[in-house]
């Protein structure tokens, strides 16, 4: 003796509100009871499926399950929805995914163009950096931020300029060594080529070139 305490129509009405779907109930793909308008009967297909209905006139979509019981034939609970409905809800779907793409591309060219003119101005600072470079001003240094490659670029660029000025301020410091050298020899050749005024300026020559603090010709 198999007893059931739900009606065929309380069960489809709890599916409908669970769902959100129409429901039907059918037993030994005999129909039950349905919550279609007008309480058409839907007849389950063969198969578990999803399928397309004709239900009095309206092409559903939907699917059945079937629920063994303990005794009789199996218990074929389905859901479906007006093709009609189903359409719709998938062109609301293609319009979201189509925002939703067009506001990415807008956000990608946002960044895009933000990278651009950050990366246009990161160049614009070292072309003038260059530039000041070329009319000989080497304390003018590059301003660094973060720690990425553009950083990195902007530390060597400090660097090549402060050793570009040393390497400038010791060639004036031998310029400067180099005239007085050629005053001191000019100095000698005024004296007529005497010998001890050779002999001392090449003293004074060696211990400048040595910096030493003393010399002495022998």
């Amino acid at each position: 003796l198999v007893l059931s305490v739900t009606e065929a129509g309380a069960m489809a009405t709890r599916i409908a509100s669970l769902t959100g779907f129409q429901a039907a109930v059918a037993r030994g793909g005999a129909p039950l009871a349905s919550t279609v308008p007008n309480g058409a009967p839907v007849d389950p297909p063969g198969s578990q499926s999803a399928v397309t209905f004709d239900v009095a006139g309206t092409e559903y979509r939907g699917k059945f399950t079937r629920v063994d019981g303990p005794a009789g034939p199996p218990v074929e609970l389905g859901v479906l929805t007006p093709t009609a409905s189903l359409a719709a809800r998938i062109e609301d779907a293609r319009l979201l995914i189509a925002a939703v793409f067009a506001l990415f591309v807008l956000v990608a060219l946002a960044g895009a163009t933000f990278v651009s003119r950050s990366l246009a101005g990161q160049i614009g600072t070292f072309l003038e950096a260059a530039r000041r470079l070329s009319r000989g001003d080497f304390r003018s240094l590059v301003p660094v931020h973060g720690n990425d490659e553009f950083a990195e670029l902007g530390s060597e660029f400090n660097d090549m300029s402060l050793r570009l000025d040393r390497k400038i301020a010791e060639l004036e410091l031998k310029r400067q060594e180099l005239a007085e050298t050629i005053r001191r020899v000019g100095d000698a050749l005024a004296t007529g080529l005497d010998r001890d005024g050779v002999v001392a300026l090449a003293v004074r020559q060696a211990v400048d070139a040595c910096n030493a603090d003393g010399g002495r010709a022998l």
